[in-house]
């Protein structure tokens, strides 16, 4: 990998030597450097900002869309345990936590959404996720195992800290069960049956899908900076993770880097983007009633959502995932177009549909 980078990349005019410590951390430092995120719709959750102080509308995360909804019988009801064990999980009074009048179950518009279970009232708290139950780059630099390697990630560059998130994510789905994350780490989309997310396309599909297309830049960056994301972790955590091979460590980065940009939220007055169990399951409408607002306790950091409507029991409740995206920019972040509901994205691409090939 290392001599393939320097004979390919025209801007590295040094030789780089791996076999110092020194060395290893340099070259981190150089893939950085080479690594500008800055035109990719990949980092814009890292770099927004929410409009309203203790509210963060923008970028919010994307809801679980399936590419095959006919799932068996035995599928279903493992899903549905699933997602039970992730509301109990939250639903923890020791840990401050709560889940109202909320359930989870299947959407009309593709994969699982939210629901109320009786009738709602404008203003009445639906949910509390406590700090404790989130997800943040806090947690990688607190991590026993690679904190101190998070900690140099994160101060290596200034996308260290999306990168670091990134890894700490792909950490805790390797440890499965252990991990204290697993109740809702275990729901997020790891492929392709699980989400139609671009990302989990295979790579000379994507290519040639795209080609052409009004988001053909943007989808390649998000492809070009996940391989480079998953060589600066792979590099820094190898020997520190036991039995883990790359290929385990690749899927794991991978399933990490889609939650991260598709689900996490920009809290600006934490300065902080949050991975928000359940919330992050609500699916997007800029249209509904039914929408849910969320605000962040300055003193504990715990998230409190709150319906903005009196809504009747069985309804779908929705989050507005970007107030200012145009249509076409949802999907190289989100991977899914508003207003398309239960469809293949790749049959879209392969038909040249004038969705992605008018400008």
């Amino acid at each position: 990998f290392f001599d393939e980078i320097i004979e390919c990349d025209p801007f590295c005019s040094m030789k780089i030597h791996v076999t110092h410590k020194n060395g290893c951390l340099f070259f981190l430092q150089y893939l950085f450097l080479r690594f500008d995120p800055s035109e990719s719709a990949a980092f814009v959750n890292c770099n927004a900002r929410a409009p309203t102080k203790h509210v963060a509308y923008l970028q919010p995360p994307l809801a679980m869309r399936c590419v095959n909804n006919s799932r068996s019988k035995r599928e279903t009801e493992t899903l549905d345990c699933d997602c039970e064990n992730l509301l109990n999980w939250i639903d923890d009074n020791s840990d401050c936590g709560y889940v109202g009048s909320l359930k989870i179950s299947g959407s009309n518009l593709g994969g699982k959404g939210i629901f109320v279970s009786k009738d709602v009232k404008d203003g009445e708290i639906l949910l509390v996720i406590p700090e404790s139950k989130m997800i943040t780059v806090e947690n990688a630099w607190a991590d026993t195992d690679l904190g101190d390697t998070f900690c140099f990630l994160t101060d290596a560059s200034s996308r260290g800290k999306f990168v670091s998130l990134v890894g700490f994510v792909a950490k805790e789905i390797i440890r499965g069960k252990s991990s204290k994350y697993f109740p809702y780490l275990n729901l997020v989309p790891r492929n392709l049956s699980d989400q139609d997310h671009f990302l989990f396309w295979p790579d000379k599909d994507l290519i040639t899908l795209v080609q052409g297309s009004n988001v053909e830049q943007a989808i390649l960056k998000s492809q070009s900076d996940l391989k480079i994301t998953t060589e600066i972790l792979w590099e820094a955590i190898k020997g520190k993770i036991a039995d883990v091979t790359y290929e385990e460590w690749r899927d794991a980065v991978k399933a990490a880097f889609v939650a991260v940009i598709s689900r996490s939220f920009e809290d600006q007055s934490f300065d902080s983007t949050k991975l928000l169990p359940i919330l992050d399951m609500a699916q997007h409408s800029n249209q509904s009633t039914s929408l849910l607002q969320h605000s962040t306790d300055a003193n504990t950091g715990t998230v409190t959502v709150k319906a903005t409507s009196n809504i009747r029991a069985g309804e779908e409740v929705f989050i507005n995932y970007a107030q200012d995206l145009k249509t076409i920019q949802f999907f190289p972040i989100y991977g899914f177009i508003p207003g398309l509901a239960n469809t293949s994205y790749q049959e879209i691409f392969s038909s040249r549909n004038s969705i992605f090939f008018k400008f």
